[in-house]
């Protein structure tokens, strides 16, 4: 399945940054500098926080604005991004052919 170039996140709670009122966050394609960064911070600051400065970035929005969003919105943002961390296709099923 083919990753979209961009992906918009309706929140299911709005969050503030600064004076205005954020209800979408609009998410595009990581270089692999924003993917090398990321694994960096894992090390640095831990996996939930790494994200946090990744969806940061890739957003445009500041990381204590990301921190306010909801776990679901969040871990959609999360599923987005992590779609460019999986590496390789998975090996097709020996008995249907179906990729796994």
């Amino acid at each position: 399945m083919e990753i979209p170039d961009e992906k918009s996140v309706v929140l299911r709670k709005a969050i503030k940054e600064v004076d205005q009122t954020v209800a979408e966050v609009n998410l595009r394609e990581p270089t692999v500098r924003e993917l090398e960064k990321f694994q960096k911070d894992i090390e640095k600051h831990g996996p939930i926080n790494a994200m946090s400065l990744l969806v940061a970035t890739i957003s445009g929005l500041q990381k204590p604005t990301i921190d306010q969003m909801g776990a679901r919105d969040f871990k959609d943002c999360q599923n987005y991004l992590a779609s460019f961390l999986e590496y390789g296709e998975a090996p097709d099923s020996p008995e249907t052919g179906e990729v796994n």
